[in-house]
């Protein structure tokens, strides 16, 4: 899954050197740093106005455009140079002293909310390039799902550029990516943010929308299903436990949780207490199953010691009994 975060600042690059001439600035090699700062590398050159020093303000909702891109649809600014390519899963705009470029990838996903994921997403994306340097990181909400976003700044070809990187799962394995980089005066944040924020869901990928096993036979011993439309058979059933027990399972299809860490979830996308909690009782997750998921997704993405690993399992809300199967079962 690096090299799908990689990939998309360099795509970025590649357009940056072909349409942007290198200052007579000369970077200084450092290694990347992660902080909350401000400050922008130094520029060589003091023939060149100072970077973003002038705000954008391009989008304009009466005269933008709506695009579509794999399942999502935004409003683009009218003045923005579409990139022509045939290439169906890259949309490339030239800016004035910029470029704006959104991705979609297909791949497994893995929780923007962790600091490690996020790390890795930084550093793959960042680490080709000198000077570079997060002034912020956030997780934001972008079509009501979990968005990780940062603003960065970097040189490339002796040239420093700012900008900003938004990714988030559309679904459980269609990543959608948002890369601005700015390279003159003009500072196009304002405009992208605004993109973003126009972003509406068009079609919902593939679910679960069989017809109903209509057969009440109690040949299931079990009260729980995997039948995303089959609830426990109670008349008291509230329309919000209905969909909170479908949202859990949505989550669990694509993640591990743990039974508090489920409920919280839930609680986050604004169902109350009653209905987050009824959806973890009656999802049919094994918990210690769940542990072991998380686990495995935290290796895959960075290295933990033993304890470390329980640490962060019963932080996530697992049980200590829990964390401990699910560091055994993943070879711990």
């Amino acid at each position: 899954m690096k090299k799908i975060f990689l990939i998309t600042i360099l795509l970025l690059s590649v357009f940056f050197s072909g349409c942007s001439s290198a200052t007579t600035g000369t970077a200084t090699e450092s290694d990347g740093t992660l902080s909350d700062s401000e400050d922008t590398p130094a520029n060589g050159s003091t023939s060149i106005p100072e970077l973003g020093s002038e705000i954008s303000s391009d989008f304009n909702s009466s005269t933008n455009y709506m695009e579509t891109f794999h399942g999502i649809e935004f409003q683009v600014p009218i003045i923005w140079e579409k990139k022509k390519s045939n290439e169906i899963d890259t949309l490339t705009y030239y800016l004035e002293d910029g470029l704006f470029m959104i991705t979609h990838s297909i791949c497994e996903y893995a929780d923007l909310r962790f600091s490690t994921v996020q790390d890795d997403i930084i550093f793959s994306s960042l680490d080709e390039f000198s000077d570079w340097e997060v002034t912020n990181r956030a997780v934001v909400s972008v079509c009501q799902k979990d968005a990780f976003t940062f603003s960065y700044t970097c040189t490339i070809d002796e040239k420093n550029c700012t900008g900003n990187y938004t990714t988030f799962f559309l679904d459980g394995t269609n990543l959608i990516t948002f890369v601005l980089m700015d390279y003159g005066i003009y500072d196009h944040l304002s405009d992208v943010a605004n993109v973003i924020d126009s972003i509406k869901e068009v079609s919902i990928l593939p679910s679960t929308s069989e017809t109903p096993d209509t057969n009440t036979d109690s040949e299931n011993d079990t009260p729980e299903s995997n039948d995303e439309n089959n609830v426990p058979s109670n008349a008291s059933i509230t329309m919000g436990q209905k969909n909170a027990l479908k949202s859990a399972k949505s989550y669990l299809d694509y993640s591990g949780f743990s039974y508090s860490g489920l409920i919280d979830q839930l609680e986050y996308e604004g169902y109350t207490t009653e209905e987050a909690t009824y959806a973890a009782d009656n999802c049919g997750a094994d918990w210690n199953e769940q542990a072991a998921r998380t686990a495995q997704s935290y290796l895959d993405y960075s290295s933990f010691s033993r304890s470390s690993l329980i640490e962060q399992l019963e932080y996530e809300g697992f049980t200590p009994e829990q964390a401990e199967y699910g560091v055994t079962a993943v070879g711990y």
